[in-house]
Order: structure tokens, then C-alpha cells, then sequence
């Protein structure tokens, strides 16, 4: 496949811009037409170029190939075998290129060709989501549409941040891993999938429990970050830990309550998108209650609460934020509406519904869970 001649690497567009290429670099393209002259249009790293093919392609056929010299020609090599058809990341820790992370992160370094993810700025942060695993266990990533090989080594989750260090003379990727990416993936889905609320509930709540008579944002704060899922935090942090129930557990040799905490602490973090945690209440009256808050992509959220009253049944709230205004939806088995009527809360819109039992789908946190860990073997 020919597309260019000359001492630059690359090939021009029909807008006559030169389409940078790098010798050895592997890229993948798709036929658009063939032309009347024998030559092919195609796609190439989003801009389209005309080349002369070696080989009968189709319209909207998609191919791989790498970028060799021969002679004064740059051409294009197919590349028959799907698993050679990508770039490798050189890959080495972030302290032996002498680039400081914050607060010490895990992290490492991959250097790959000039121009492996085209358009992106030094400073720029991005998403790798992980493909697949490839026949040599290195891992498939897609970088904004741009896929290159890289081994990870372990890791649980199948997006990893990445910040643009270099784009020239080579693109270099910072590769920031958190504590939960460097655990073994069975391990965490066998914790994972363990996971059971009602096991939670039941055998946690020996700290200082929520009254809800005089209750207030900060005594739900308080009492979500005594719940333990902050605990190995308070000990990075040199804070308190009296008080927090997975100090309970571990001094009191409460292992059910431990390993509970610590399978919601995993949840949490493979959801990434918010908090899931529980509130043990004092009232007799009054379950413990399940909460949730999920953000939004406008730095707002919504909370989620679900308990039972003994007088009014089951019952599920749901509080967004829209500006400086809640909305606060009450549904409850028993109609309370009048009384909600007279409940004065600053800043809030309330209003009541029939109780659904689907609304607390919001709470199946395994299935959530489950989105995020392990889809490395899917097709590329």
C-alpha cells in the first residue's frame, strides 16, 4: 500500500494538510471508496488520504497496518495477524524516570511513538479503558478511540487515568493506579460478589447510632464517616479512630463485621461514582436505613435513603440538587401527603408518591459493581 513519497513522513489530505506518519508506527484505517483513477480513499487517523492498495479492499473494510520505508516511499504494510497489529508501550515506574506523583501514588510511565493518540496536550488528562487481554497477556487499551499494547500487570478495574507528560520526541503516559488496581481481579470479584446488605446490617452498628429526632446533614456525615469504610483513610491521615466501627471490629476480633465493611468498602470504590454506606438508627420505630449518593456530571447529585417506619411502611427518598434548590421526593406506603404539606424545610421542594418496590434497584450494588470489574476478555 503506497501513500506518500518523499523526506517527511506522512501524506497530505484532500484539504492538502500533511498527515504526520511515523516509520514503524501501527495504525488502524478503514477503505471509504474506490476512486475511478484505481486508487483508494480512506480514513486514517480521522482525516481522509488517497493511497494506491496492493490489495482488492471493499468499501468500509477495516484494516491494520504499520508505516515502512521503501526507498524514498512511506508506505503502509497490511497487517494480516489482529494481535500484531498495534503499538507496545514501553513501560517503566514513574520514580525511574524521575517524575514525582502525588501523596507517592502508584504509577508508571508508558512511552509510546509520537502520534499514537493524536490531538492530545501536554497536561491533559485521559481515560484507558482496557479491551481486551491479548494472546501474549498484555492488555488491549482504547485511548480515545486509539488503541495501543501495554502490560499493567494486576489490575481490578477496566478504566485507568492517565496524564500527558510528553508528545514529542515520543508520547510519554503517566499511569496512575490506586491500592484496590495492584489486588488480584478473583480475589476482589470472590469479596465482591460475598456482598450482602442485610449480612452488613446485621452485623454492624455497635458504634453511636443516629436518633432521628433533631437530625441534621452533619449528624449523617458523622455518622457515615464512623460507618468504617474511611477507616484505613483516618490512619493515612494520622486522624481519630475511636469511635469507627472497623476499629471496633479489628480490636474486638469481630471478623463478620470486618470483612462486611470491607467488601462495601470495595464497592465503593469500583463504582466510583459516589458512596454507598448505611445509617443504624436508635428508634425502635425506625430501620436502619441504606443510602446512596451517585454525582452527576454538573457537580451536583442525588441521595438516595431507604428504611421502613413502623407506622407509615416501607419508604424511599430521593434528594436532588438543582442549583441552590432541593427537590425532595417522599414515597412511603401509607399516604403522607398532608402531612408533608406542613413540613417546612429551607431551600427544599417536597413532595410525596406511592412507595415502588423498583426504586430500590438503586441498591444493587453488586450488579453495578459488576459493570466496572473484570471486562478485559471482551472483543476488540
Amino acid at each position: 500500500m503506497k501513500v506518500g513519497s518523499g523526506g517527511q513522513p506522512g501524506l497530505t489530505d484532500q484539504s492538502g494538510k500533511l498527515l504526520e506518519l511515523m516509520e514503524g508506527e501501527k495504525l488502524g484505517g478503514s477503505v471509504v471508496r474506490r476512486m475511478n483513477n484505481g486508487m483508494y480513499l480512506i480514513n486514517l487517523k480521522g482525516r481522509q488520504v488517497t493511497a494506491t492498495l496492493d490489495t482488492e479492499l471493499g468499501e468500509s473494510t477495516r484494516f491494520r497496518a504499520q508505516v515502512v520505508r521503501s526507498g524514498s516511499q512511506v508506505e503502509l504494510k497490511i497487517i494480516r495477524n489482529f494481535e500484531d497489529g498495534f503499538n507496545s508501550a514501553v513501560v517503566k515506574p514513574a520514580a525511574q524516570s524521575g517524575v514525582q506523583t502525588e501523596d507517592g501514588a502508584d504509577a508508571v510511565i508508558f512511552r509510546l511513538l509520537k502520534g499514537t493518540v493524536p490531538g492530545v496536550k501536554e497536561g491533559d488528562t485521559l481515560n484507558l479503558n482496557i479491551v481486551r487481554t491479548m494472546g501474549d497477556g498484555l492488555k488491549l487499551l482504547d485511548a480515545l478511540g486509539y488503541l495501543f499494547k501495554a502490560d499493567i500487570g494486576q489490575t481490578v478495574l477496566n478504566t485507568l487515568k492517565a496524564q500527558i507528560l510528553k508528545t514529542d520526541p515520543f508520547l510519554e503516559l503517566m499511569v496512575m493506579k490506586t491500592p484496590i488496581e495492584n489486588l488480584d481481579p478473583l480475589s476482589v470479584k470472590t469479596e465482591v460478589g460475598k456482598f450482602d446488605f442485610a449480612a452488613l446490617l446485621k452485623s454492624t452498628g455497635k458504634f453511636s447510632s443516629l436518633s432521628l429526632l433533631n437530625l441534621s446533614a452533619d449528624d449523617i456525615k458523622a455518622a457515615i464517616k464512623e460507618s468504617g469504610i474511611f477507616f484505613e483513610n483516618k490512619l493515612a491521615n494520622d486522624e481519630q479512630v475511636t469511635g469507627d466501627e472497623k476499629f471496633r471490629a479489628y480490636t474486638e476480633k469481630d471478623v463478620p463485621a470486618r470483612e462486611a465493611i470491607t467488601r462495601l468498602q470495595l464497592v465503593n470504590v469500583l463504582m466510583a461514582d459516589g458512596l454507598v454506606s448505611y445509617l443504624k438508627t436508635k428508634d425502635e420505630d425506625v430501620s436502619d436505613a441504606l443510602v446512596r449518593y451517585k454525582k452527576d456530571d454538573k457537580g451536583g447529585g442525588i441521595m438516595y435513603i431507604s428504611l421502613e417506619f413502623s407506622k407509615i411502611g416501607k419508604t424511599f427518598i430521593t434528594v436532588r440538587q438543582i442549583g441552590d434548590v432541593f427537590d425532595i421526593l417522599v414515597k412511603s406506603e401509607t399516604d403522607i401527603s398532608e402531612m408533608l404539606k406542613n413540613a417546612e424545610v429551607e431551600s427544599a421542594l417536597i413532595r410525596w408518591k406511592k412507595y415502588e418496590q423498583k426504586d430500590e434497584a438503586v441498591f444493587e450494588v453488586k450488579k453495578d459493581s459488576a459493570l466496572h470489574l473484570g471486562g478485559f476478555d471482551a472483543t476488540a
